[in-house]
């Protein structure tokens, strides 16, 4: 009795049953989500580390650091504290198919038997209290870039560090930020469910080496398809504000071919954040889970990235070098030109050595490690001139490849530099 009381008031929120509509809240537990929600959001936004100060100031200036702020804090977070709990323990309670679905959620969490998760995955749910159906195993050989060592005093590192974690990730990463999350949540519901439902995609949560949960779709291509592309599996890499459910894994999945989609950490319903290490880690699960789980050869492999989602998928082309081919949309260099473009040239020293500490993303160099077939396409005219932001941008595309076809095709790349077709 206690353990069900317990998922009603701490259980995850509950979208619908798989092939049937989306699922409507009573106005009680809505009232508990809506104050749960508030709540959340006011907790991150006054403790981060991007608008603390603003707060911290503006209760300096109003003279707030004193014991009767601070009792009418525990009091008001007291009162949204019943509001929440109370309100979802009786809405929920009153629901007949929420407590049907904690049930199961409860004894798949506790039993962590397959059958028990494969009957929870009937709900389309928030991915918490989850057993994982794969869990990577770590691996010491995996290759990584050697981060470049660059030199800085003090200052320099202290403010690298804070622009990164106050809002460069952000920056890099706005598929992980809770906003567009929350923007995007009814058209991620939706292709979800269709997903599942008339394209028959297998769902599965994978363990990363970093602790992070891992949500992928498993989607097998037609099986009477006479170029027989569902023997190929494509690994989709998403850009970074794309998640599998309406990014570019529904390609391939399109023509024919299998495809497996998954979301960067800290995107959609994967928990963790995108630091580098954290998104390799759940790269490489992908790939043991493709070979081990789903029965694919690496020679049976294709790596598709989009954008941000180059270097992930570069990464495992150099660290499993026999896959099928390796496809680059959309991609870079290096992201370090890209943020001085987009940062004032008096910080240039700051966010050398904020990406090269803490994001060197340096895809060129991690896809020259890979020797096998690679197709890649440029940029749109328009984003090159951003890019190219002192010129007009007329040759931008080539920029963009220019040191990887110099490792391959030295007289291409030349030719690309002079600006000769």
């Amino acid at each position: 009795m206690g353990g069900r009381v317990y998922g009603l008031l701490t259980g995850p929120r509950l979208y619908r049953v798989f092939g049937q509509s989306e699922r409507t809240t009573n106005i009680v537990e809505n009232i508990g989500d809506n104050a749960m929600s508030f709540a959340r959001g006011l907790f991150f936004f006054s403790t981060s580390l991007a608008f603390s100060p603003v707060v911290l100031a503006f209760l300096y200036n109003r003279g707030g650091f004193n014991i009767h702020t601070l009792l009418a804090v525990i009091k008001y977070t007291s009162y949204l504290a019943v509001l929440a709990f109370g309100g979802r323990l009786v809405g929920r309670t009153m629901d007949r198919e929420y407590r049907q679905f904690i049930n199961i959620w409860l004894k798949a969490r506790n039993s962590g038997k397959y059958e028990d998760n494969q009957a929870l995955k009937r709900y389309d749910f928030d991915l918490e209290g989850v057993n994982a159906d794969f869990t990577a195993l770590p691996n010491e050989n995996l290759w990584y870039h050697k981060r470049v060592h660059i030199d800085g005093n003090p200052l320099t590192m202290c403010a690298a560090w804070y622009a990164i974690h106050a809002f460069g990730r952000h920056m890099l990463y706005p598929g992980s930020v809770a906003l567009l999350n929350w923007l995007l949540s009814s058209s991620l519901l939706s292709a979800r469910n269709s997903m599942v439902t008339t394209k028959q995609g297998q769902r599965a949560w994978l363990r990363s080496t970093e602790g992070d949960l891992i949500d992928t779709m498993f989607i097998r291509g037609e099986e009477d398809n006479p170029e027989k592309r569902n023997q190929t599996l494509v690994i989709s890499c998403e850009g970074n504000a794309g998640y599998y459910e309406i990014g570019i894994a529904n390609t391939p999945s399109q023509m024919g071919y299998s495809v497996l989609g998954w979301n960067q950490p800290g995107f959609g319903q994967s928990s963790g954040l995108p630091f580098p290490k954290n998104t390799l880690a759940a790269a490489d699960a992908v790939m043991q889970y493709a070979q081990n789980a789903l029965g694919f050869r690496e020679e049976e492999i294709v790596l598709f990235g989009w954008s941000i989602g180059g270097f992930p998928a570069s990464w495992l082309a150099a660290n499993y070098p026999n896959v099928k081919a390796v496809i680059l949309d959309a991609t870079f260099d290096d992201v370090l030109p890209l943020a001085q473009a987009r940062m004032p040239k008096i910080l240039a020293d700051v966010v050398e050595y904020a990406i090269r500490t803490h994001f060197d993303l340096n895809i060129q160099a991690i896809i020259s490690h890979y020797k096998g077939p690679i197709k890649t396409y440029s940029t749109t005219a328009g984003r090159n001139v951003d890019y190219c932001r002192n010129g007009n941008g007329s040759g931008a595309s080539c920029i963009e490849q220019s040191k990887f076809l110099a490792e391959r095709h030295s007289t291409a790349a030349t030719s690309c530099s002079d600006g000769r077709s």
